[in-house]
């Protein structure tokens, strides 16, 4: 009995390692070379029609803002497509161009169940290792003017190597990430000429008189980050723990953002809800947001409000940090946001001296 069970663990092993082979060898050389055959098309402005998949609040935000420009600055055709998580459907109020030709998905599961579905795609999916890395190539294409494309497929290396040989190190961020991908040239702002929707800031100001928050005296705490565990550790809820009480002496009235996934308000404040659709409103009529870098951030920071933003000191790639990466006053092009990397009594010092 004890040498079958040996025999079936050694089995196991070899069964892993000739799928690692397998994949290594057949699956990721085929997925790479469909990658570069998108890519080079999307460049040379290739008719074929991309459905550009697009997750999480944060990065939906950037990439459709990078859409939105490229398409309006005449860099892309409308023939990319993004297809969003149905719950961000409110984010297209802020892109005029896209939100002409969109789609939505509900769950994760349905691209990689039941993409052969999907009434308007017969393509490839090339995705990221969230999704089974072959499901692309298993797929029947019938229509090779429609390919599905993942804004995360394997190709971030490729771009840190690109960034790396050119030198060009500084320009290791996620925008210039989707920027590479899609082709279009890196000085292409991110940050949205955005203007007043007058029904938005109505809801806005509805919204304010809802939670009793003042015009211009109202900050907002955004201490949570789905994408990042360490915004809910103790030492930072305390945090802004520490900063809500000392804007409350202050005068100010303090609420905190939460949502499904973090209910909790920081302690003594309101806790709000906002819709997608008048964040950007609600942040210049309330006038302050102090949030841990998230989503949340991405939206407001094209806001006129004051920002400070507080980023923990982690490293995403050797020689490049989540600062350097995701630093909103690059990214947006905003250097009136006040930004500390991994220093929370440095943080709590700055809001003391400027609130």
């Amino acid at each position: 009995m004890l040498n079958l069970n040996k025999t079936l663990k050694y089995l196991k092993i070899a069964t892993q390692l000739l799928l690692i082979t397998i994949k290594k060898s057949f699956i990721l050389p085929l997925h790479n070379l469909w990658i570069r055959k998108v890519h080079k098309d999307i460049c040379n402005g290739s008719n074929n029609t991309y459905f550009l998949i697009v997750n999480h609040m944060g990065d939906t935000f950037v990439t459709l803002s990078i859409l939105e420009n490229s398409r309006k600055y005449r860099m892309l055709q409308d023939n990319v497509i993004p297809i969003i998580f149905e719950g961000y459907k409110d984010l297209m109020t802020y892109f005029p161009f896209l939100s002409k030709k969109f789609l939505t998905w509900k769950n994760e599961r349905f691209f990689l169940m039941n993409s052969r579905n999907l009434s308007d795609f017969n393509g490839f999916i090339l995705n990221s290792s969230r999704y089974n890395l072959y499901i692309g190539i298993l797929e029947k294409v019938r229509y090779k003017n429609l390919i599905l494309i993942g804004y995360k497929y394997k190709y971030f290396k490729t771009f840190i190597k690109h960034i790396v040989n050119t030198n060009n190190i500084s320009y290791a961020r996620f925008d210039n990430y989707l920027k590479f991908i899609l082709g279009v040239p890196f000085d292409i702002p991110t940050k949205l000429e955005f203007q007043r929707n007058q029904i938005n800031t109505e809801k806005a100001l509805a919204f304010m008189r809802e939670h009793n928050l003042k015009i211009g005296k109202t900050v907002i705490l955004a201490p949570y980050s789905n994408s990042v565990p360490s915004s809910k550790e103790e030492e930072n809820l305390k945090m802004f723990e520490r900063i809500a009480k000392l804007l409350d002496l202050k005068g100010y009235t303090v609420c905190t953002n939460v949502d499904r996934k973090n209910s909790e308000p920081i302690k003594g404040t309101i806790p709000i809800s906002p819709s997608l659709d008048i964040l950007i409103d609600l942040a210049e009529l309330c006038g302050y947001v102090v949030a841990f870098r998230s989503g949340f951030t991405d939206i407001v920071a094209n806001s006129s409000a004051k920002l400070f933003v507080y980023y923990p000191k982690v490293y995403i790639f050797p020689q490049i940090s989540f600062y350097h990466y995701c630093s909103l006053s690059y990214i947006f092009d905003n250097p009136d946001v006040l930004e500390i990397e991994g220093d929370r009594n440095k943080f709590v010092q700055i809001i003391d001296n400027v609130l």
